[in-house]
């Protein structure tokens, strides 16, 4: 029987100290699957900032350097990156750096989506990172399109999430391989219903 490697992942993202989402749902989902999470956070929140009003921020971006800079004189290698939650153009710098080694917000984003090597972006965020419209209705082509101009900027594998699907009630997340010229989709059954975290947990 063959040992398998411990994988070890970066987790660059927030903890929110109430609420299902950030750092709380990656650590535990990423560890079931047997992957060491080193987590480098990049704000400490009271609670998730999705439908809860009057929460309380605490940027982290001053701890962050000397966190990479530690890892650095302990050697350490991570078989991942895992970039959430950023909270200014500084952060994207860091994030940047623990991706290459071991800014207005949008521009910067895709800076760093030249590094990454999966990206999941939902419908809004593709079109922000593509310096276009939202189109809630766009087409099945116009989505390829998407994806292979998203894959253009670096990414091998490009998963868009809340796509629409071609079922009426349903929903869609679709990807593209670069490597492989492959396109796939999977639909779901829409439900009306607000459920924050679920973006974490889908890249977890």
């Amino acid at each position: 029987m063959h040992e398998i490697p411990l994988q070890r992942v970066a987790a660059i993202h927030d903890l929110s100290g109430f609420g299902r989402a950030s750092l709380t749902v990656a650590i535990p989902i990423l560890a079931s699957m047997g992957v060491q999470t080193c987590p480098l956070p990049t704000a400490v929140l009271s609670s998730q900032t999705s439908g809860v009003e009057g929460f309380t921020f605490h940027d982290l971006t001053a701890e962050m350097g000397p966190m990479l800079d530690h890892w650095q004189e302990l050697g350490l290698r991570f078989d991942a990156v895992y970039s959430g939650f950023l909270g200014n153009p500084r952060q994207l710098e860091i994030a940047a750096r623990c991706i290459g080694h071991f800014l207005k917000m949008v521009e910067a984003m895709r800076q760093l989506v030249g590094h990454a090597h999966v990206i999941t972006p939902n419908l809004t965020e593709a079109a922000f990172l593509l310096d276009e419209p939202y189109r809630p209705d766009i087409s099945p082509d116009g989505l390829k399109e998407q994806l292979q101009r998203l894959a253009a900027m670096g990414p091998d594998r490009v998963v868009i999430t809340s796509a629409p699907a071609a079922r009426p009630g349903h929903c869609a997340a679709v990807a593209y391989d670069r490597g492989q010229h492959r396109f796939w989709k999977m639909e779901s059954p829409y439900i009306p219903a607000f459920y924050p975290g679920t973006g974490d947990t889908f890249s977890s």
